[in-house]
């Protein structure tokens, strides 16, 4: 390793290195303050190593007519050699080289190291201005072919001259770990998401569908170990006409036994046609005469207005209540209904460990929230990322979640 050009931070000139020599080359047009770092600054990255910032350069692309610039820090340790640290849209990628014969180019696919990237940018990369030390005879309006291929949080970039092909590996930074590794603070806020910029919520879609799976896999051994709905009571009544249309009749049924630990749904039918019926029922343990009481409703409207059918409510309803201590148990059905001078036939059933699927689909739409919502900010985000592309059509979906 050895340097080949450096600049002079008084003049801005351009100096050539040769065998210990400088030769000056050219005046370089100046940019005020284009660094966020300055040369010479060291900064400690992943393994503990220490790297000294010799050399940043402004490279820039020209894409549709638009401009974008970027900066490109050359780090050097004596040990590791040189490396770059990439600021670009306020994102940051600390940069290695890779042996080209380790990418396999595919189309617009390059696997490496068991990885597919796919292509993002191709354009040509112009060096608009530079300062300190290079390793090579970098020139001001120095061009090269720049691919760049992604597998966020890498960026495996691709650099062709007419005489050679280099291949480098970008790893995505964030500001914190920037600014952690040079000691510094209050680094520009990044806009826009950077090609190799991994998606953050991939923990919440990850352990959202997770939890839904537990979830599904809950409900399917309390099926299992709480068996399958099963009917205690099906009987048939008849309620005597009412006196009036205030005084309820009441019924009993035959007994019957619950099982402890386990739901009761209790179901009336009544031939209702355009009228209603109110049944209160109790549930009456014939031990101890603890009632436990439910309503049910029954009414049935239909008509046809302007040749067109209608009805509202139905001729059956029915009731919950959760579970009861096991025992032997009654009702007794106590009734008012529209037609009170006719009697009325009520069909009851009484069914346990009826699986209502109240509670289940309401736990699924809640723990749902969380990973629908990220999936929502992914497409969003991959959206943004790939638009900046100009091989956006190549996916959209592409993306790392970390």
């Amino acid at each position: 390793d050895k340097t080949e050009r450096v600049t002079c931070p008084f003049c801005n000139s351009l100096l050539d290195v040769n065998q210990g020599n400088l030769t000056f080359l050219r005046s370089l047009d100046k940019i005020e303050n284009p660094f966020v770092l300055p040369v010479g600054a060291e900064g400690t990255f992943s393994g503990d190593v220490k790297f000294k910032i010799i050399g940043a350069m402004v490279r820039s692309v020209s894409i549709e007519g638009e401009t974008y610039l970027w900066h490109e820090y050359l780090l050097y340790n004596s040990n590791a050699g040189f490396r770059w640290l990439v600021h670009s849209d306020n994102h940051w990628n600390f940069v290695a080289p890779v042996n080209a014969a380790e990418a396999v180019v595919s189309g617009n696919i390059v696997n490496y190291n068991g990885k597919s990237f796919k292509i993002f940018q191709d354009a040509p990369a112009r060096v608009e201005y530079v300062q300190g030390e290079f390793y090579w005879r970098v020139e001001q309006g120095e061009t090269v072919r720049a691919v760049d291929y992604i597998a966020p949080p890498l960026m495996l970039s691709q650099e062709i001259t007419r005489n050679e092909i280099n291949w480098s590996l970008g790893t995505y930074m964030t500001n914190a770990e920037v600014e952690e590794a040079f000691g510094i603070s209050d680094l520009p806020k990044p806009f826009s998401v950077a090609p190799n910029q991994p998606f953050t919520g991939g923990f919440y879609i990850k352990w959202g569908f997770a939890l839904l799976g537990l979830l599904c896999l809950i409900a399917i051994l309390m099926i299992s170990l709480g068996g399958f709905s099963s009917s205690v009571l099906s009987q048939q009544i008849t309620l005597p006409p009412m006196t009036n249309a205030t005084a309820p009749q009441t019924i009993f049924s035959q007994p019957f036994d619950l099982k402890g630990n386990r739901n009761v749904k209790i179901t009336a039918s009544a031939p209702v046609n355009n009228s209603s019926a109110d049944l209160d029922i109790d549930l009456i343990n014939e031990q101890n005469n603890e009632v436990e009481s439910v309503n049910v409703p029954i009414e049935y409207y239909a008509g046809v207005d302007d040749g067109e059918s209608w009805s509202e409510g139905g001729q059956t309803q029915d009731a919950t209540v959760s579970s009861l201590p096991a025992g032997k148990y009654s009702l007794r059905v106590e009734g008012t209904w529209q037609n009170f001078a006719q009697p009325l036939t009520v069909d009851v059933r009484v069914e346990q460990n009826v699986s209502r699927g109240v509670n289940f689909w309401l736990s699924f739409f809640l723990l749902a929230l969380l990973p629908v919502w990220a999936l929502v900010r992914k497409f969003i985000f991959e959206s943004r990322r790939w638009s900046e592309s100009m091989f956006s059509g190549s996916s959209s979906s592409s993306g790392g979640d970390e």
